[in-house]
């Protein structure tokens, strides 16, 4: 069973890694695997049936995939207010424009236009 578990931290490690520059629904496939490997591990722990080596590995594997859970949720926070920041200015621009008065040329502008504009 030892390697078996191992070798399953290993491929933890591995898919925590790759998910960095995968399609996020692969997510959701670590996670399943994440979550039978986590019981896996307790269940190693409760019985005393691995070595130290193994139970090294599985903190390491579980410290890095903490890391990487909470720069993603550090992430997705951030995007989210700046989500948030964006909808209420474009919300506040486009209360501004249609209370404002409708647009019209000043007569400079409109000399301007002329200039450049010259009717054939």
């Amino acid at each position: 069973m030892t390697q078996s578990l191992r070798d399953r931290l290993l491929q933890a490690d591995a898919m925590s890694l790759s998910l960095i520059s995968q399609d996020p629904s692969e997510m959701e496939t670590f996670y399943r695997f994440w979550s039978g490997l986590e019981a896996e591990v307790s269940q190693a722990v409760d019985q005393a049936s691995e070595d130290s080596e193994t139970m090294s590995l599985a903190h390491q594997v579980a410290s890095r995939v903490e890391a990487l859970a909470s720069r993603f949720l550090d992430f997705y926070d951030d995007v989210d207010a700046v989500t948030t920041s964006l909808q209420q200015d474009l919300e506040g621009l486009f209360a501004e424009l249609t209370t404002a008065e409708p647009l019209s040329l000043s007569v400079e502008s409109e000399c301007a236009l002329r200039l450049f504009f010259k009717p054939s």
